[in-house]
């Protein structure tokens, strides 16, 4: 009955409809792949993968013309029911079976919308980073430490562990390469800084002018990083830049010093704002301009986890992990063979579930003798390392090649060879810094004894 002057608008309805249906025939399909999933916590992992895509697809259709909305809406919460109800009896099929979940997480940062209670420890390094922030004449921070050891994870809790007087801001340097303009610059800052402050806080922050923004662009960032300032006077806003080592890649690229020099700039004129600069290099390891940007800052150093905390991670890596999982004497392994750090500890026991899985149900060498009882032993530790290592070969081929200089190479190769004290003082005590190296009764050794094993394994010492 519509005129037809209204033929175009009825084509985008008629797309917008068409579109719905092609995500609900995608979810259908996904339902049918978690249903025929090999494992009971697989099928229960799938499928809530599936219903957060049923949800976003409820909360856009609510953009659609409302004729459309209304008419998909009670279709679509009756699916969300359907779903929720096959999630929670699944879930209770799979807590009754003798499989345990691979919870493990080795692929990126934790996020505390989705693994609230995964975070394990560092709470003397939110202490000192609120200490230090709330202090009348705060220095900027430099957060520091190997890579993989939770830096930004522990950035992406600061809102959950910090007091409400300090609006932690995170921006992710990453981003900066993506662009050789200050613009780029400017513009990726505002995007991410005002996600954050939603994010983290709940804020809405002053506008910014995207006229003045392209003809001026760190002017115009100045200007709203004074706006917001003032319109938080009680608070301290932290601004959290991740991988700032990244700025390297616009500066040589570009030939301009700008954003740092805006950055030094926002530290020494501004009663509010803080910055901490996070990474994994120390301020000697860096191009020499960095000196003028990072003198005043104070370090902070992650480390490993402390023996509590590793052994919490290990056992408790979520809130209803089973009990019935690790001998004592494994557990003590797996600390000992990581020392505390979390991403090796992550590494080797996903691969220990698996195997314990295979002994529990019965699967692959032990396909007919199903063990339901099973513990990790140290036995099954060592058989994990070469798995692990596998599964690990990028990041530790990296730590070797990209995160050691080659003397720092050839001092470690010394130390592996059985040379307890390397002539290179200089390096050795870097090493040390670094906690790559400690210092035993019989001279130096490699600090984790993962690393010594890939070292010898990955034929570096020939």
């Amino acid at each position: 009955s519509a005129a037809s002057s209204d033929y175009p608008l009825r084509d985008v309805y008629k797309r917008q409809i068409l579109d719905l249906l092609s995500e609900l025939y995608d979810i259908s399909q996904d339902i049918i792949t978690a249903r025929d999933a090999s494992t009971p916590y697989r099928r229960v992992a799938l499928l809530k993968v599936t219903i957060a895509k049923l949800q976003q697809l409820r909360i856009n259709s609510k953009e659609m013309p409302r004729t459309i909305a209304i008419q998909f809406a009670p279709g679509l919460k009756n699916w969300h029911h359907i779903l929720e109800k096959t999630q929670a009896a699944w879930y209770d099929n799979a807590k009754r079976s003798c499989e345990i979940p691979a919870v493990y997480i080795t692929r990126s940062s934790l996020d505390p919308n989705q693994a609230a209670d995964r975070f394990k420890g560092r709470q003397d390094i939110f202490q000192e980073i609120e200490t230090i922030a709330l202090s009348d004449t705060p220095p900027s921070l430099l957060l520091y430490g190997q890579r993989r050891t939770g830096k930004t994870s522990t950035l992406k809790y600061l809102p959950d562990r910090l007091n409400t007087d300090l609006i932690p801001l995170f921006v992710n340097a990453q981003r900066f390469a993506e662009t050789t303009t200050l613009y780029g610059i400017a513009r990726s800052f505002h995007t991410q800084i005002t996600e954050a402050a939603q994010h983290s806080r709940n804020l809405t922050l002053p506008s910014l002018d995207p006229d003045d923004l392209k003809l001026d662009p760190l002017a115009e960032l100045r200007r709203w990083f004074d706006a917001i300032g003032q319109h938080h006077r009680s608070k301290k806003l932290l601004l959290c830049i991740d991988e700032y080592e990244r700025f390297d890649e616009f500066i040589h690229s570009t030939q301009t010093h700008a954003p740092l020099h805006f950055l030094r700039n926002t530290m020494q004129r501004s009663d509010n704002w803080v910055v901490l600069f996070s990474g994994s290099h120390t301020p000697d390891e860096l191009a020499p301009y960095w000196s003028d940007y990072l003198i005043e800052t104070q370090a902070i150093r992650l480390s490993y986890l402390r023996d509590p905390e590793a052994r919490d991670l290990i056992v408790n890596p979520t809130p209803d992990f089973p009990d019935d999982v690790y001998s004592s004497d494994a557990i003590t392994a797996i600390v000992q063979l990581t020392h505390g750090q979390p991403y090796y500890i992550q590494l080797i026991c996903g691969e220990l579930i698996s195997l314990l899985n295979d002994i529990r149900l019965g699967r692959g060498q032990h396909k007919d003798a199903a063990n339901p009882d099973a513990l990790v032993t140290p036995a099954l530790v060592e058989q994990a390392i070469p798995l692990a290592l596998d599964r690990g070969q990028q990041y530790f081929r990296e730590f070797w090649t990209l995160s050691l200089g080659l003397a720092e190479r050839d001092v470690l190769t010394e130390i592996l060879n059985g040379v307890a004290m390397p002539a290179n003082r200089p390096i050795r005590k870097k090493l040390f810094d670094k906690e790559i190296i400690c210092m035993t009764s019989d001279g130096f050794k490699i600090r984790v004894p993962l690393i010594e094993i890939y070292c010898k394994g990955a034929e570096i010492l020939g």
